[in-house]
């Protein structure tokens, strides 16, 4: 009874090494094939025989691995553990990948052959897909469908300053700004429809600048078509906004430039018949306070017909001659226009004109500038609002402050301070910071601009004459 068992299971190992859908077979010490089962015969081109096959599975090695694996099968004849080697074979009229796992018997060895030729090669188009990824400048990232961020390449870590620690396993909303909350719900919702999309957005960077891109995003699903989420594309066009925004002033100033002429023009003519009247009432009077007046009305008349020369050259790079002068001086000169001006509006203008170094600017632009920032700053202000304007000395610099005491400017206009045409106030042009701008650049200073909730001071910095 016991023979019969034994036997019987002994004729079902048989039958189920036989019907194995892998190939199999025992080989010798010196690759000899002792027996093969039929999937081997299949996959291999071996004749059926009723014998033990005369072959060598040598013959199907590919050359640079047949003497690794002829020493592997004398060893592992001798009684050896087993182990697995990834070997090329030729089989169905092709080399492919095979994973060969042998296991040690009697002078002769057990081996299964396993065909990972597919999931080599899908190894290999992932490795690719990784090098093209690490390789491109664009942000590229995977997220699943609750919005959690799950690979991160190199440039990922470039715009968006996380490393890849840190970033995978966060969800994407670390990347947005505060209130963008339904922005990135919409985002996920697509991502969960198995949508693509593109659109331009802002994100913020680890530090908290901001960055403008262009994202795209298209579905990523597994080989049975099941939704796993989404891969991202996100490209930094936070350069490409800033040329727009410049070819935009360019155009905007070219037109200006057009309308200039012609209003530099028509205005000249009317400036022309008043300075003569003025000219003709100061012969007339003796008194030296109106005269004062008059002569103070004609120096700005002649300014005035200057910055109209000055506004058909606007945006245009230009040489402007520049003297040893202290500002001290130039605004001093300016200061009775500068205290009715402050007057006729309600408001005052307190002058703390330190002694300084000399500095070589433009007199006249130097007037322009401190006329443009006390005019901004008046109207910044509320009716017996006070306006400072000082100057100082500091690390062989010279400084010059206009202070005013209104509600500070909001942050989301800070960067745009200065374009031509951008202004807050309801009737104004956007040309007066822009030219104050202009000024400070061709007389070599740099400004600066500190605002709050207790107001806004406008800082420019020349170099000290040496």
């Amino acid at each position: 009874m016991q023979e019969f068992k034994f036997r019987h299971q002994s004729r079902q190992v048989n039958d189920f090494l036989r019907d194995l859908t892998e190939p199999l077979f025992v080989a010798d010490k010196e690759g000899l094939i002792l027996w093969a089962n039929e999937s081997f015969q299949r996959v291999f081109s071996l004749p059926a025989t009723e014998k033990a096959p005369a072959a060598s599975f040598l013959s199907y090695v590919h050359p640079e691995s047949q003497e690794r694996l002829r020493h592997d099968l004398a060893v592992l004849c001798s009684g050896r553990t087993p182990l697995t080697r990834e070997i090329c074979l030729w089989a169905e009229n092709a080399w492919l990948n095979f994973a060969l796992d042998i296991y040690p018997a009697t002078d002769c060895c057990y081996c299964l052959a396993r065909d990972i030729t597919r999931q080599k090669t899908y190894e290999e188009e992932k490795l690719q897909l990784l090098s093209v990824a690490e390789a491109s400048l664009d942000a590229i990232y995977a997220l699943d469908t609750d919005g959690h961020i799950r690979s991160w390449n190199r440039a990922a870590v470039a715009i968006f300053g996380y490393t890849a620690e840190e970033a995978i396993g966060c969800n994407v909303e670390i990347l947005a700004l505060p209130g963008q909350k339904e922005e990135i719900d919409a985002v996920i919702q697509l991502i969960r429809q198995g949508a693509s999309y593109g659109y331009e957005t802002v994100r913020q960077r680890k530090n908290h600048e901001l960055v403008s891109l262009f994202i795209t995003i298209a579905p990523i699903r597994d080989s049975h078509g099941v939704l796993l989420g989404a891969s991202v594309v996100a490209r930094d066009i936070t350069a490409l906004q800033k040329q727009k925004l410049e070819m935009s002033r360019l155009d905007r100033l070219n037109t200006f430039a057009e309308l200039a002429s012609v209003i530099s023009h028509e205005v000249r003519n009317p400036m022309t018949t008043i300075g003569g009247f003025l000219q003709m009432l100061q012969k007339k009077t003796r008194d030296k306070k109106q005269l004062e007046y008059f002569s103070i009305m004609s120096e700005e008349l002649k300014r005035v017909n200057a910055i109209l020369g000055e506004f058909i050259t606007i945006g245009r790079t230009k040489e402007v001659k520049q003297e040893k002068q202290t500002l001290k001086s130039i605004i001093y000169s300016m200061a009775p226009l500068l205290e009715a001006d402050a007057a006729y509006q309600g408001k005052i203008i307190k002058f703390s004109l330190k002694d300084t170094c000399a500095t070589f600017v433009n007199a006249n632009e130097i007037r322009q500038l401190v006329l443009n920032l006390m005019r901004n700053g008046l109207e910044a202000m509320e009716a017996n609002g006070i306006l400072q304007i000082k100057t100082s000395s500091k690390d062989n610099k010279v400084i010059l402050a206009v202070k005013d005491d209104g509600h500070g400017i909001a942050e989301e206009h800070l960067e745009k301070l200065g374009t031509a045409f951008f202004s807050t106030k309801e009737t104004g042009t956007g040309l007066g910071l822009y030219v104050c701008y202009e000024i400070v650049q061709r007389n070599n200073a740099t400004l600066n601009v500190l605002t709050g909730a207790d107001g806004t001071t406008f800082m420019v910095t020349f170099p000290a004459a040496g």
